[in-house]
């Protein structure tokens, strides 16, 4: 397993758990990809709802990240949803580099997680999130929510 890390320029944090690669199935090495989202009612983000899950995901044969959204004290307004999609983005820019396939990204969360995953299945193209992120196509948009 390789472990990395990611800042996005909101300052949302993205931790990899990628499976290695194999050379007795190279066709396994491209994989489907997860972001993780805890919980914590948008004031921290609960480790318990992150590695627990994530190494469920990577056991599954996902490439996982968990995310690190924005909370509290800061006002948050659309912030949470700008870095969840960010990250989706960013999953499918790095898309090589990361084995994953870039049209099977999933959105997985839990509490205050998964309501940031609904969200950002909904509202992805929201005119906010858009206009931050710079937004032309469908490059933010989950292929699946957990």
């Amino acid at each position: 397993m390789q472990l990395m890390e990611h800042t996005l320029p909101s300052g949302a944090r993205l931790i990899g758990y990628l499976r290695d690669e194999t050379s007795e199935m190279p066709g396994y090495n491209i994989r489907p990809a997860v972001i993780v989202m805890p919980g914590g009612g948008y004031r921290w983000c609960s480790k318990r709802e992150a590695d627990p899950v994530a190494v469920q995901f990577l056991q599954a044969g996902y490439q996982v990240f968990t995310l690190y959204y924005t909370v509290a004290p800061a006002p948050l307004r659309w912030q949470p949803l700008m870095d969840a999609a960010g990250a989706v983005m960013y999953l499918r820019q790095n898309a090589a580099a990361l084995r994953l396939d870039p049209g099977r990204v999933v959105v997985a969360g839990f509490s205050a997680g998964g309501h940031l995953a609904a969200s950002t299945a909904i509202l992805w193209d929201a005119a906010p999130v858009q206009q931050a992120l710079g937004i032309t196509g469908t490059e933010a948009r989950p292929n699946a929510v957990v």
